[in-house]
């Protein structure tokens, strides 16, 4: 018999049923949230909060670059890293870079959308390097930029999937294209120059950005280096400056983190084992034990909640 369960607030996240979420009904829930590309509240790529005055919402140091929508209501966002505060309104946006500590203090009771991303996928034909050209022209302190309708749209119909616990990791990458591509087709260069000014002037910034972006598909530091034009002395450099741990240690755990994302994506054992150019099964089996204390068919059958304590265990 076909299952059916009515669904009206976020997992782990503010609720927003009050808030005008149509209550739905879902099918095959307990399949979804069973299913091994099912994301937990750690790892979602968009967040829907509702701030109420007097109650500062705090965003940790992430790892993770960020974009704030507000949808309604007024806050001020202070920055501990930059040591600067950004006034915001409805329907603004601002961006905040990774590795900082922001909280947002909100004058009115306020809906914001938080998109957290590690790479920017505009298109072919604007990357950082072509947004970098215009930060001089538009100096290097971020900003807020208004929310264009396109994009206002997008962020009312993302309540759908957020409030519904719709976290599939394919659907979510889907959506961060597509808000990316409104960004693209909704601003002019300059004002993406002008919104992404504190990553693009700083070059610290920017090249954490582009280490995080190659790590994932570099088996070595000697890989990882020639894929972000840097020698590897200068590589290794960077990252105990960038992340304060060892280049060995911060590999491993990049390493790590992509073998249980293509574990967890349906990637077959023997195709997974061919990736990472382990020499046979047998060694990439000894490995996974070593590393999570599970053996990869046992990964592949985790439950969401055993995943996710299995992530945040890597992340230390």
């Amino acid at each position: 018999m076909e299952t059916r369960q009515t669904l009206h607030s976020p997992f782990g996240f503010p609720h927003a049923a009050s808030h005008g979420t149509p209550r739905i009904e879902l099918s095959h829930l307990e399949e979804h949230i069973a299913c091994s590309h099912y994301l937990g509240h750690q790892e979602v790529k968009f967040l829907h909060v509702h701030l109420t005055p007097n109650s500062p919402y705090t965003i940790g140091n992430n790892e993770t670059c960020m974009l704030l929508f507000l949808l309604s209501g007024s806050c001020r966002m202070v920055s501990s890293e930059q040591e600067k505060v950004v006034e915001m309104e409805s329907l603004q946006m601002t961006f905040l870079t990774a590795g900082q500590q922001s909280t947002i203090i909100s004058r009115t009771p306020s809906e914001c959308f938080i998109l957290r991303f590690t790479e920017f996928t505009f298109c072919e034909m604007l990357t950082l390097q072509n947004l970098t050209q215009l930060t001089p022209e538009m100096g290097t302190e971020g900003s807020t930029v208004p929310i264009a309708p396109a994009l206002q749209a997008f962020l009312q119909n993302m309540r759908f999937y957020i409030d519904n616990r719709i976290h599939c990791t394919h659907l979510q990458q889907i959506k961060q294209d597509e808000c990316f591509i409104l960004l693209r087709i909704c601003y002019s260069k300059p004002v993406l120059a002008q919104l992404f000014a504190p990553l693009l002037s700083n070059h610290d910034l920017s090249l954490r950005m582009k280490i995080q972006q190659y790590a994932a598909h570099a088996h070595t530091l000697g890989e990882l280096a020639s894929r972000c034009a840097l020698t590897e002395i200068t590589l290794k450099r960077k990252i105990q400056k960038f992340f304060g741990v060892s280049p060995y240690q911060w590999m491993l755990k990049q390493r790590n983190r992509q073998i249980l994302y293509d574990l967890r994506s349906g990637h077959t054992l023997k195709e997974t084992c061919y990736t990472y150019k382990f020499s046979s099964l047998g060694n990439f089996t000894a490995y996974c034990k070593r590393q999570f204390g599970f053996p990869p068919s046992k990964i592949i059958q985790l439950t969401p909640e055993e995943y996710t304590k299995l992530i945040e265990k890597i992340r230390r």
